[in-house]
């Protein structure tokens, strides 16, 4: 038991050994880690084995620095040492044996064996220089106010202009940078006022609970603050709408909810299962889907729905039975034979999908309409796994047979008929199609709907003449109207019906709320109209070279061209597809921010998208593609203008700390007119040091007193102390005035006094 205790002893003092330094190791080491995390969220940032490599690294300087008495030299050898080794293992680092007999084959000997820690070294020794230079350059108070300060300042400039989400970084640097000012306090008043440490030190739990119990419970409160709708509009935008430009916000990726968790509250963006009551909000999940290998991009439709409730979407009696998966062509699937699509030019776009995850869909994703399966995981597809919709254009997989149960295919390889928009054609269309009865499950309307809703869309489209125009003008309408979020504020909505509640009192939402908002108002004019919902079309490489700023070759006349496109679940979309006679049905988007990637006729390239038409989108836009570049330049622009002011400010804090010195001197050299008055000023000085020193002089005590006090506690001084006792009294009480030499003798005795103590 004995033996235990004292190894718990030499524990407890280890630890508490120089406290001050490996708290601050500690602090710090978790603040460059919120660095790391901002760095592996970019999109074209750092792999994961680079951060991987960088966080064991940290962690291994951490350990190396722990203890105290090494010399410094041997520290930063291991160090060095370390960061190498641990970059080593993890790219399967292979040393090359070289015979060297020249110069030409040394630098074969390191090219062969250094270019395998290329170019991941960097990034570990950078991180590493960085975490010993930020550990060294946070002693000083303003300067760990500026260093938290100014980075979380950047990382909010950086979370503004980007798809990522960046607040539990700064919310992780706010904590750290409070606890780096703690430990700075406490350290300071260890080494000024060593009696009242002791007493802390004695008695810890009386100032070390409150703090921990403050500092807790404001990281507590603040990550159970709501998200709140901003009061003030920001510069920029006040700016353009100035100069009456349309400011349409730049959106972290998009998504759908799930309206069964929508209804009691955040849920996760995905592709929803159940659409029977939308509303809510979610949270943005990047977590990749699938990858689409295609001829050019779209939007990857799944399921269409056409019984709105008043609260959601559900299939309706027809669309039920309208499915044929007997004999079934896959080379030319059938189109439904209500619709007219004689004036309709297509484009072949192939497409092969491959999924990054085992989820089950109920739906083959892909471009509408889907004309052709070429393949189900390598192999020819067979009717008892799929079953066609023809009047939705909807590809099901059948989940189960009669013998076995399918899984959701991995890959599949299907072509798509995807229809060009012929603007100058649709505007010639005046009237409604000539079978609108047989399309009649797609101009329904609740008997509840309110009034209201009619009356908005006559009014959105009382100045157009053609059908195409009034599905634009309600487009428009809605897209430059309302702003997008994740999480409108639902406790503004009163009335019954979700279309009402988002146009007239909530007045904010996302792809679900637009889109069947324009379904509801494109009715209401008499135009068959249906929602849908699938996956908007991804990033590509492209648009990652452009984030890096390598544009390749040609990128911006292709901008929507053959490439691989990578699609996450903050992809999850809807929008609408209204039927045009001639035409058939042809997709619309309303939500602000999104853009439907535009197709034309083969030979023809598409140009990248005018911020008039295509608004920033995060992943498919051009605009918001420089947008990001933009945020980066405000990004190093603002660090850059922190650190010029930083520098403006610490020169005027010198000068005016330079210009009392010199007042204070003055005035001190004024009182001290005459020698018995610097011999007092003298004394003086020692007493506010011996306070400063924990040795402070006891209320109505003599210097007398005070010195025979010091006397007996240090003895050292006995004969110093007389002298000075003697020449005080002298100069304080005699009316008699000290010599020069006195004043020079008692000078050096107040000088080796303080230096002693």
């Amino acid at each position: 038991m004995g033996v235990q205790k004292s190894r718990i002893t030499r524990t407890l003092f280890f630890i508490l050994q120089d406290w001050e330094r490996r708290l601050t190791l500690l602090l710090v080491g978790l603040f460059i880690m919120q660095f790391l995390r901002w760095f592996a969220a970019e999109d074209g940032g750092w792999l994961p084995l680079t951060v991987q490599s960088v966080y064991y690294s940290m962690l291994f300087v951490f350990v190396v620095m722990l203890p105290t008495r090494m010399p410094l030299w041997l520290r930063f050898s291991l160090q060095l040492i370390g960061v190498i080794l641990i970059n080593g293992i993890a790219v399967n680092y292979h040393f090359i044996s070289v015979k060297i007999n020249s110069w030409k084959q040394f630098s074969y000997f390191m090219k062969a064996n250094f270019h395998q820690l290329h170019p991941y070294v960097w990034f570990i020794l950078g991180t590493w220089l960085a975490y010993l230079f930020i550990f060294w350059w946070v002693k000083v108070k303003w300067r760990i106010a500026f260093f938290a300060i100014g980075s979380v300042i950047v990382v909010a400039i950086r979370d503004s202009f980007s798809v990522n989400e960046l607040w539990s970084q700064s919310a992780l640097m706010i904590f750290c940078g409070l606890c780096l000012m703690v430990v700075h306090h406490f350290a300071s008043l260890k080494r000024k006022n060593p009696t009242s440490w002791a007493y802390i030190a004695e008695y810890p739990g009386a100032l070390a609970l409150p703090v921990v119990l403050i500092l807790g419970l404001t990281m507590f409160l603040g990550s159970l603050a709501t998200d709140v709708s901003n009061v003030l509009t920001d510069p920029y935008t006040m700016y353009k709408s100035w100069k009456g430009e349309i400011v349409e916000k730049i959106i972290k990726n998009s998504g759908s909810s799930s309206s069964k968790a929508a209804s009691k509250g955040n849920s996760s963006s995905g592709y929803s299962r159940n659409d029977s009551t939308l509303g809510g909000g979610f949270d943005f999940d990047y977590s990749p889907v699938m990858r689409v290998d295609s001829t050019k991009r779209s939007y990857w439709r799944g399921e269409t729905l056409s019984d709105y409730t008043g609260s959601g979407w559900k299939i309706s009696a027809k669309e039920k039975n309208t499915g044929i998966s007997g004999e079934l062509n896959f080379a030319q699937l059938p189109i439904d034979p209500r619709i007219d699509i004689s004036k309709l030019k297509t484009v072949d776009v192939t497409q092969t999908v491959i999924f990054e995850n085992d989820t089950q869909y109920p739906v083959i994703f892909g471009a509408f309409p889907l004309s052709a399966v070429i393949s189900i995981n390598g192999e020819p597809p067979e009717v008892s796994q799929l079953s066609w919709l023809q009047n939705q254009s909807e590809l099901l997989w059948r989940t189960a047979d009669k013998s076995k149960k399918l899984r959701y295919p991995k890959t599949y390889t299907i072509v798509s008929k995807v229809p060009v928009i012929d603007a100058a054609g649709l505007e010639g269309i005046t009237t409604p199609p000539v079978n609108l009865a047989e399309l009649s499950e797609y101009l329904e309307l609740p008997q509840a709907l309110p009034a209201r809703v009619g009356e908005l869309a006559q009014t959105i489209t009382a100045a157009s003449t053609t059908q195409y125009d009034k599905v634009k003008a309600i487009e428009q309408y809605l897209r430059t109207t309302y702003p997008y979020t994740s999480k409108p504020n639902i406790k503004l909505g009163k009335s019954k019906d979700f279309v009402d509640r988002f146009l007239f009192e909530i007045k904010e939402g996302y792809c679900d709320y637009f889109s069947t908002a324009m379904a509801v108002l494109t009715r209401s004019i008499g135009v068959p109209a249906r929602w849908v919902k699938g996956y908007s079309g991804g990033t590509s490489g492209q648009d990652e070279a452009r984030q890096r700023g390598n544009i390749p070759d040609g990128a911006l006349e292709d901008y929507d061209g053959a490439d691989i496109y990578t699609v996450k679940n903050s992809n999850a979309h809807s929008w609408v597809e209204v039927y045009f006679e001639g035409y058939g049905w042809l997709p619309f988007e309303p939500t602000s921010g999104f853009v439907i990637p535009r197709v034309l006729p083969d030979g023809e390239l598409a140009p990248v998208p005018e911020t008039e038409t295509a608004p920033a989108l995060a992943e498919v836009d051009e605009e918001n593609q420089s947008f990001r570049g933009k945020g980066i330049i405000l990004s190093i622009g603002g660090l850059v203008l922190l650190i010029g002011a930083a520098y403006m400010l610490f020169r005027a804090r010198l000068k005016l700390m330079y210009r009392r010195f010199t007042i204070v001197r003055r005035r001190k050299q004024r009182k001290a007119n005459n020698l018995n008055e610097q011999v007092v000023h003298e004394y003086s000085r020692l007493l506010r040091y011996m306070r400063r020193k924990g040795i402070p002089s006891q209320e109505h005590e003599t210097a007398r007193e005070l010195f025979l006090r010091l006397s007996d506690r240090q003895g050292w001084l006995k004969k110093e102390l007389e002298i000075i006792l003697s020449l005080f009294e002298k100069a304080k009480y005699s009316g008699k005035s000290v010599t020069m030499d006195e004043l020079k003798q008692a000078t050096l005795i107040f000088k080796r006094l303080r230096h002693d103590m």
